[in-house]
């Protein structure tokens, strides 16, 4: 108690207006009062009903004291307690106590802890993709580490690759540090880590087979938690990038989890996978939801208008209204299949048909102006605007390779600019593209419509010739601004 009522003055005057607590703020007199007493009652009691509670403030006096070292070693003592009643906090709680306590602004000369000081140079290495202010940790500076890492060569061989493989960008270099031999099972984290950074530089270098015999070959051996999960998105992404996708979506393929697979077929799979995932017996029923949904919205707005109409044989039928019973919160959403039941409609004026007529117009004729329009008005009234099909995921992400799938994503900005310099644009159709072009950037002045932004001088051209050639138009008289 003694050492408690010490630190809570030690941090009274730490506190700033809005009540965060400001490391080296704290009184430095009493802080080494309730260090003195902390340890005193370690040395008299050990192993009494306080030890841990102690312990803990020990580590709160290293940190408000901006005592680096000793906080590491306090950290690290937590750490090896491998009975959880020997600490005062949980794991988790622990991890981010180190996390935004100790990793976060650490001086790597001060920690002399053979795993903290790795789970630092580890965060230092990140910054090299721009994730901080400070200079990224060199090769230089790691081989200084080498006597605080005497006892662990697997993990500093672990490291040196990692820099080579992240900072240094040679991923050759890397695989010379790694070991060649698939470990047995169970792997060790460190153990797994390994092995998953030498088939990411397998990768790298072009190997794909080799990439791919090391993903299926580690599978066997994977144990603790989220290892298999990490070798299926490894081997998912390995076919996407070098291999056949077919093979992710085989019969007794090892790639099984759900998210995994959608992500391909959305961004990923052709006509003919995804054809095949909506029909399969074998595949989860969201899983062919996901397919058929993907397919038709693709067919629609990249042309492939006769495939389009054939695979409407594949519609799902109509979802039963909610009965009010209590579902499963966890599970995905089924897709929303009704934007291609669309029976068409007039809007302002402007009458389209149903879309299986828009599209039997457009495979005859696929530069049709009124019936592209028309698709651009089930895409608006749809609110397809912002659909995740046209925005794959970054190139070093799952799902983003080039996509199978022929025709780039769909802009309704992008085919009113098309329409607008087709010159079968003509009469009704041509003012309502104008209208509508404008209104993508209404009221706020930002595009809704995707594609690439129109300056407002290209806006205040459309305003101007829809006003001037078609000023009778229902659509010349509604609109009154250009944003």
């Amino acid at each position: 108690m003694l050492g408690r009522a010490a630190l809570n003055h030690a941090q009274a005057a730490s506190f700033d207006q809005y009540g965060d607590l400001q490391p080296g703020h704290a009184d430095a007199t009493a802080l080494a009062d309730a260090q003195a007493a902390s340890d005193a009652y370690l040395r008299d009691y050990p192993t009494g009903a306080y030890a841990a509670s102690a312990r803990g403030l020990l580590r709160r006096v290293a940190w408000l004291g901006g005592l680096e070292t000793d906080l590491a070693r306090e950290v690290a003592r937590a750490f090896d307690a491998t009975d959880p009643g020997l600490r005062n906090v949980s794991e988790v709680a622990l991890v981010q106590e180190a996390d935004t306590k100790l990793l976060a602004d650490a001086d790597p000369a001060s920690i002399r802890e053979p795993l903290l000081l790795p789970a630092l140079d580890l965060l230092r290495m990140r910054i090299s993709d721009g994730a901080g202010s400070t200079k990224p940790i060199d090769r230089a500076a790691l081989e200084a580490q080498r006597p605080v890492s005497a006892g662990q060569p697997d993990l500093f061989g672990y490291l040196l690759a990692a820099h080579a493989f992240y900072d240094a960008k040679a991923p050759a270099g890397a695989l010379a540090l790694l070991p060649a031999a698939s470990p047995s099972a169970p792997m060790t984290y460190l153990e797994f880590s390994r092995q998953v950074l030498r088939g990411l530089a397998l990768e790298e270098t072009g190997d794909h087979a080799r990439g791919r015999a090391l993903w299926l070959g580690l599978m066997p051996a994977a144990r603790p938690p989220f290892q298999q999960a990490a070798l299926e998105l490894a081997l998912a992404m390995n076919e996407e990038r070098g291999g056949d996708l077919a093979q992710v979506f085989a019969a007794g393929s090892p790639i099984s989890d759900a998210d995994v697979r959608e992500i391909l077929l959305e961004n990923a799979a052709g006509p003919a996978l995804l054809r095949q995932q909506a029909k399969s017996a074998a595949a989860p029923e969201h899983e062919r939801r996901v397919a058929l949904y993907a397919l038709f919205y693709k067919e629609v707005t990249r042309g492939r208008y006769q495939a389009f109409l054939t695979d409407l044989s594949l519609m799902p039928p109509r979802p039963p209204p909610p009965t009010g019973a209590a579902g499963d919160d966890q599970a995905a959403p089924d897709p929303d299949f009704s934007p291609f039941r669309w029976d068409g409609h007039v809007a302002d004026g402007y009458v389209c048909p149903p879309l299986r007529q828009i599209a039997g117009a457009l495979a005859r004729d696929p530069r049709d102006p009124a019936k592209l329009a028309c698709l651009d008005e089930f895409v608006r009234v749809g609110g397809l605007d912002d659909e995740r099909l046209d925005t794959p995921p970054p190139a070093d992400e799952l799902g983003g390779a080039p996509s199978r799938f022929p025709g780039g994503p769909y802009s309704r900005l992008e085919s009113y600019k098309a329409l607008l310099a087709n010159p079968r644009t003509l009469g009704g159709v041509r003012a309502y593209v104008l209208y509508r072009a404008v209104e993508c950037y209404a009221s706020s002045g930002h595009d809704h419509c995707g594609g690439k932004d129109a300056p407002i001088a290209q806006r205040k051209a459309w305003f101007q010739t829809l006003k001037t050639d078609y000023g009778k138009s229902v659509w010349a008289q509604r609109l009154k601004y250009y944003w």
